[in-house]
């Protein structure tokens, strides 16, 4: 190591470590400022979406705290460890978010990565206290020790690494993107039914202007305007298969349990389409059981909504293991759920794996991988509502029994995977790289803070 590099404390390179309020401001559901905890801290941003609560200027100004582009947010309470910068975001902290203050002597970038590295994040969890919920004290923050090059130095290998992350950041903006593309055709199609919305309005504002009008006319009018809606609801899908889709489509609509619904579509619980599988943990005393080439999936595996495939899982079983448990080998393109817990959280299996007791696997006879994934993000919420237990939110196998929906039949489901195949492909490969990155950039990270290894 050369010997520019100095022992420091996370003390030495800040002007201030502080948390966030220590209690709960007064929400306002439409305040200008929004209230973030470490949960919402991720891959260097502050990540804010419809869960996250609001409050107004005023309660910000009683509790705001003196962040700045040299500010790195740290989560400090129940979940441990992750890091973000601040960029001037209408935000205020909890208590589980602390900020580091950063003097102008030391690369911001360099500090994020030191905070991400095995060494920091093995350091508080290892010396957090808590026994249900792990705190990390600002003492402990203000005492780590780690080794700090050259400022020179530091951004070298700062901008190494963030090469890597911001093809990582590209990925993942790119699978927000396709993922919004295939929900809105799902919900245009299986939810809103605007296809069929589209021929009733077309033909309604046809026959008022014309009242003698054609049949022939009339079905003209109702297929341009199918296809119209089909067409804006992705912008994906070749013209030349829009008008075979919009004759799926009926031209009106009848009352059913549920509203409105296209003729001939059918209400059917969601129990009714799909196969249930669940899981099992194999003995953890038993080691012959762990560390194969088996997948396990549990709920930390679960990837970002947009994400939507799991891919690699953090635990891997034995072929014994399998055999001498109740899991299952759960096919690929499945959609597992988590059913304990932390409820409604779902990922589309890229491979064959197992899973543990908290989730389950479902699949269809009926329709394909891609609609059965999209369907239950639509069933989640009911699904979620209608839990039970008396100490943890469990979805069992009843609560399949309480989401009913409008099935418009085999064809139209088969023809709506179809239509996203491609985009669902792009997602499935984004996720592939990007689970490559992390693993480079986690192999890389140790031996460029420490000094084996210099950056290019």
């Amino acid at each position: 190591m050369s010997n520019t590099w100095q022992v420091v404390t996370l003390k030495d390179i800040t002007d201030r470590i502080g948390d966030g309020l220590h209690g709960t401001p007064k929400y306002e559901d439409n305040g200008e400022y929004y209230f973030i905890n470490g949960n919402n801290l991720k891959n260097g941003q502050i990540f804010i979406d419809e869960k996250t609560k609001r409050a107004s200027k005023e309660e910000f100004e009683k509790h705001k705290k003196e962040l700045s582009d040299r500010t790195v947010l740290l989560s400090i309470n129940g979940t441990l460890g992750n890091v973000a910068f601040y960029n001037n975001e209408k935000v205020f902290l909890g208590k589980s978010a602390c900020y580091l203050n950063l003097k102008n002597s030391v690369d911001k970038h360099f500090i994020r990565y030191t905070l991400e590295s095995f060494q920091f994040q093995n350091y508080i969890h290892t010396l957090a206290t808590g026994s249900t919920i792990k705190n990390v004290s600002l003492k402990l923050v203000r005492d780590f020790q780690f080794e700090l090059p050259s400022f020179e130095t530091q951004v070298s290998i700062s901008s190494y690494l963030r090469v890597i992350d911001e093809k990582f950041a590209v990925n993942t903006n790119i699978n927000q993107t396709l993922e919004q593309i295939a929900q809105a055709i799902f919900k245009s199609w299986f939810v809103d039914f605007e296809p069929t919305k589209a021929k009733i309005a077309a033909r309604e504002a046809l026959l008022a202007e014309n009242p003698d009008a054609t049949p022939e006319h009339i079905a003209t009018a109702e297929q341009q305007a199918a296809i119209q809606a089909i067409a804006g609801a992705g912008d994906v899908i070749p013209t030349q298969q829009l008008q075979t889709i919009s004759d799926l489509f009926p031209n009106h609509l009848v009352g059913s349990e549920l509203g409105e619904i296209p003729y001939g579509w059918e209400v059917n619980r969601l129990i009714e389409l799909i196969n249930i599988t669940g899981g099992g943990t194999p003995k953890r005393s038993e080691s012959s059981f762990w560390g194969g080439d088996i997948s396990w999936f549990s709920v930390r595996d679960v990837p970002n909504s947009s994400d939507i495939f799991v891919t690699r899982t953090e635990e891997k079983i034995t072929e014994l293991g399998l055999k001498k448990s109740s899991t299952k080998l759960i096919p690929k393109g499945s959609t597992i759920i988590t059913a304990r817990g932390t409820v409604g959280k779902l990922a589309l299996v890229a491979e064959d794996m197992c899973m543990n007791q908290s989730c389950y696997a479902i699949s269809s006879d009926r329709f394909g991988d891609f609609y059965n994934y999209f369907n239950l993000r639509q069933s989640v919420e009911t699904l979620q509502r209608n839990t039970h237990g008396a100490v943890f939110d469990t979805i069992t196998t009843r609560t399949f029994e309480t989401y009913s929906l409008a099935y418009g039949g085999d064809e139209i489901s088969s023809v709506f995977d179809t239509v996203v195949e491609p985009i669902m492909k792009r997602i499935e490969l984004n996720v592939r790289q990007n689970s490559l990155l992390s693993e480079v950039r986690d192999t890389l990270l140790p031996k460029l803070l420490s000094g084996q290894m210099q950056a290019i």
